[in-house]
């Protein structure tokens, strides 16, 4: 009898599987392996990217700090005596031009065993050669052996490549933070023998420091501007490479704890609710077993033989897809910012073993809460549809006014909608959540466009940026020239916390703030500070707190007692604003390091400013746009993926819903057949119960999505970055349309299994 009854549940498996309910069982599927995909893709990626690199800095023995400057052998010796260092190397760094490109140049030996190079090509330099930093070399389409024809402080030298290399140091390269996006052609690093620099004369400036394990590197630095008050002391956490490193992985692990967790338990929910529809449509089909005796363990065994399907399959495709695609895609994302080290990819079994045992554990409640009532419910009973359902109360019916002038079909529509009003009301819930993350979604990559037009339309007025070498430049004289400002960033730090404080004349035309309630902040007579929000907010300033600030001026910190004037919204860069003149009050000289500058012909002004000596370099404000677009494309990707991802399991979970409604209420649909309803009629009754559900979800989930926005953002931007506070307009229209194009392509779908049912057979229960 049980082997008969196994062959008969495996042989109705197959036909709800493959036949009835194949749809229902696939859009179950999807939205597992969404879930799973997720939680793996992002979880892993965070984990495997973040070892990769810390893997890598510890095997090339990343600097801990450097010391740079010219120190004299009495000097060096002293430093490498204090008891918090473990070894040094001295080498030496100096920049290059080479054509109209520049290179960081650095002297080492090939028995440093601080910042340890990869040869990716050739070998160790000897006398009269270089190896190139293996980006710029492929950018520039240099061959093994090629001369180059460099300039060092004016020395001209002549050397040939004999590798290209990868450097601890450098797997972010960017000439200035005005452009953050590196430009691996005209920007690059390479090395030389040591020698090299001895034969030219060039002194070592630059000290390279493992620390003891122990170590204070506060108290150490203390240390050796006792001994050289001009040495200029940089931490591992202050090179520009590792803390833009360390910046985007820590965006990257929010986004994984945020995104992955709310998908993850989101899948939850909807399986949690759609599994228990589908124990509860299994009514009629435990009521044929018990009446032929078969017994409880092969009914259970039929009840959740779905639920481990689903499970299984959607694990597994998920896993394939959070193992493969997802660490492809971030990868490229950050491929634009990166020189990456070789990727360690952790084993996923652990993963996909927790989101198996996670789903399946979840059927298993979803079964447990529904399938002890129905196995403790007679055969006779269970024949029949339940007594709640024939006699669900509606409200309307107590107003006669309103429920006697509706229409039969209106009617039918709200009856059946009480019938079920407690799922009604979880779906509701689970699409509300959904439509929540979409619409935060889109609010996210919606956002990045605004913070575009804040930063460099509404708060930058001017249209190049100059760096200068001397605070004797005349450009205001130039016809061409509008007006110039001046502009300077100084390192701050604020207890404990690493900022910069910018600088600008206080009758500046180039830089507006602007506070948070629209109002413009002058610089005119400033008697104080302003600092960006998300800053006051993490330091829980407001206008008027007193603030001390420690400002690194010459190569030393000096302190600046002032008060917060105002607060500004910032979305790129988080510190604080003053005036040259306002420093001037406090005695403190900050030397003018860029103009900024009005042009009218702004390729024309450019072109006087590169031929000028006075001037380093010069960027537009389009180009610092271009490059804020080309920095954000990582998140750009990566939001967009979230984007599609939402999208995909709305459509699933819509479509699981309504489905699992038919399935559930083929007594009814069969009755109003019977009735003489019309398939396009019951087609519409089911689509207006389907449109209801769509619409108060689309309402609930509008309502919570600037709450889900504000999360998601607070959780995946890194300390220098904020997201605009309020959701963009456009997220709702453009989520709406997608949501009702996705009920529409649902209601096609469904109205073919509409038509298949038969009457007879639904109403008599039996298959």
């Amino acid at each position: 009898m049980v082997g008969g009854a196994m062959k008969y549940l495996l042989k109705k498996f197959r036909r709800e599987a493959f036949k009835e309910d194949g749809a229902q069982l696939i859009s179950l599927i999807i939205i597992v392996t969404i879930g799973v995909a997720c939680f793996i893709g992002f979880s892993k990626s965070a984990i495997d990217l973040t070892r990769s690199f810390n893997d890598y800095y510890d095997q090339a023995r990343l600097e801990d700090l450097e010391i740079a400057g010219v120190l004299s052998p009495n000097q060096v010796k002293k430093i490498q005596n204090l008891s918090s260092i473990k070894e040094s190397n001295q080498n030496y760094s100096y920049q290059a031009t080479t054509n109209d490109n520049k290179l960081i140049i650095e002297g080492t030996s090939p028995r440093d065993q601080i910042n340890k190079l990869t040869f990716k090509s050739g070998r160790y330099p000897k006398k009269n050669e270089i190896a190139i930093d293996h980006l710029y070399f492929n950018k520039n389409k240099l061959k093994l052996g090629d001369n180059i024809r460099l300039t060092i402080n004016g020395i001209k030298i002549k050397a040939k490549i004999s590798g290209t290399i990868q450097s601890p140091k450098y797997l972010y390269l960017t000439e200035n933070i005005s452009e953050p996006v590196p430009n691996h052609q005209k920007y690059g690093f390479a090395i030389v023998p040591k020698q090299t620099f001895k034969r030219i004369g060039l002194p070592s400036n630059l000290l390279t420091v493992k620390i003891n394990n122990n170590a204070e590197i506060d108290q150490l630095t203390k240390q050796i501007h006792h001994i050289n008050q001009n040495a200029y002391v940089i931490k591992r956490t202050d090179l520009m490479s590792y803390k833009m490193i360390q910046s985007k992985l820590t965006t990257i692990k929010n986004i994984s704890i945020a995104i992955s967790g709310v998908f993850m338990i989101l899948t939850i929910a909807i399986t949690l609710i759609s599994y228990s529809k589908i124990v509860a449509n299994k009514k009629t089909d435990l009521a044929i077993f018990k009446t032929l005796g078969i017994s409880k363990n092969i009914i259970l065994m039929d009840l959740f033989l779905p639920g481990i399907l689903t499970a299984l399959v959607g694990s597994i495709i998920g896993s394939i897809i959070g193992t493969t695609i997802f660490p492809q895609i971030i990868k490229s994302a950050l491929a634009i910012l990166f020189d990456f080290p070789e990727i360690k990819f952790t084993n996923p079994t652990g993963f996909i073993f927790l989101s198996l045992i996670t789903i399946i554990f979840v059927e298993l409640i979803a079964l447990l809460l529904n399938a002890n009532k129905l196995l403790n419910e007679t055969a006779a009973n269970a024949m029949h549809p339940d007594v709640s359902k024939v006699n669900a109360r509606i409200f309307l019916t107590k107003i006669p006014a309103i429920w006697q002038n509706l229409s039969f079909k209106t009617k039918l529509l709200v009856r059946n909608i009480a019938s079920g009003k407690a799922k009604f009301g979880l779906s509701m819930i689970a699409l509300a959540f959904c439509v929540t993350i979409l619409i935060s979604s889109f609010g996210l990559k919606f956002a990045l466009n605004q913070i575009e037009k804040s930063e460099f339309i509404d708060q930058r007025n001017y249209d190049l940026s100059a760096n200068v070498n001397s605070v004797n430049l005349k450009i205001q004289d130039d016809s061409s020239v509008t007006f110039v400002d001046h502009y300077s960033v100084v390192p701050t730090k604020i207890k404990d916390l690493d900022t910069h404080l910018q600088i600008i004349n206080e009758n500046s035309k180039s830089i507006r703030l602007i506070s948070a309630r629209n109002k413009a902040l002058p610089f005119t007579s400033l008697p104080g500070v302003y600092v960006s929000k998300k800053l006051a907010q993490k330091l829980r300033l407001t206008k008027g707190s007193s603030v001390n600030l420690k400002l690194f001026l010459n190569n030393e910190y000096k302190q600046l007692k002032t008060v917060v004037q105002g607060i500004y919204p910032s979305y790129t860069s988080q510190g604080f604003y003053t005036t040259y003149e306002y420093l001037n009050t406090k005695n403190l000289t900050v030397p003018i390091q860029s103009q900024l500058i009005k042009a009218r012909n702004i390729n024309a002004e450019t072109k006087k400013l590169n031929d000028n000596p006075l001037v380093k370099d010069v960027i537009s404000k389009n180009k610092q746009a271009e490059n804020y677009r080309n920095a954000s494309a990582s998140v750009n990707s990566i939001l967009l993926m979230i984007v599609i991802i939402a999208a995909m399991l709305l459509f699933a979970v819509i479509y699981n819903i309504s489905s699992i409604n038919i399935s559930e209420r083929k007594r009814d649909i069969a009755t109003e057949k019977v009735l003489g309803l019309s398939s396009f009629d019951i087609d519409k009754l089911i689509f207006g119960e389907n449109a209801i559900l769509v619409v108060l979800s689309t309402i609930i989930g509008s309502i919570i999505s600037p709450l889900m926005y504000n999360i998601l953002g607070n959780a995946i931007a890194s300390d220098e970055v904020s997201f605009p506070a309020n959701l963009e307009i456009t997220s709702f229209p453009i989520s709406i349309i997608l949501i009702f194009i996705f009920l529409l392509l649902t209601s096609s779908f469904l109205s073919r299994k509409i038509k298949t049912i038969d009457p007879l057979s639904a109403l008599n229960g039996f298959e």
